[in-house]
């Protein structure tokens, strides 16, 4: 089900606003799950509200910065690592005034290539 909702997310362009209060915290969640595939979805789900979340979602990225670095710090199943990798690119991609690119890029680097 998380999965599904992380693929809603592009769908909701310009829409994302009320939905991200209420999604933010479900991705949060399940990237702590016991289960690598919820870990997997959630974390895709982090990366896509970054993706499409626009403006709105600026104030949360420190937060999902420093989780996503947890996870990395913690993580041992690959297909879960390269969907870090990927919410970091996806931060990279938006590049706003609040991504901090030079802290990102060697993350990104590091863990290429991708595992899974």
């Amino acid at each position: 089900a998380v999965g599904t909702l992380a693929d809603c997310v592009k769908s909701l362009q310009g829409q994302l606003d009320p939905f991200a209060k209420h999604l933010l915290p479900i991705f949060l969640e399940g990237a702590k799950d016991t289960e690598a595939d919820m870990r997997q979805n959630s974390v895709y789900g982090l990366g896509e509200l970054v993706l499409w979340g626009g403006p709105g979602l600026e104030p949360k990225y420190n937060q999902i910065l420093s989780d996503l670095s947890m996870i990395l710090t913690a993580e041992t199943a690959p297909q879960v690592i390269d969907q870090v990798v990927a919410g970091v690119a996806r931060f990279l991609v938006v590049d706003s005034g609040c991504v901090p690119v030079q802290e990102l890029l060697p993350v990104l680097l590091t863990n290429l290539p991708l595992k899974a």
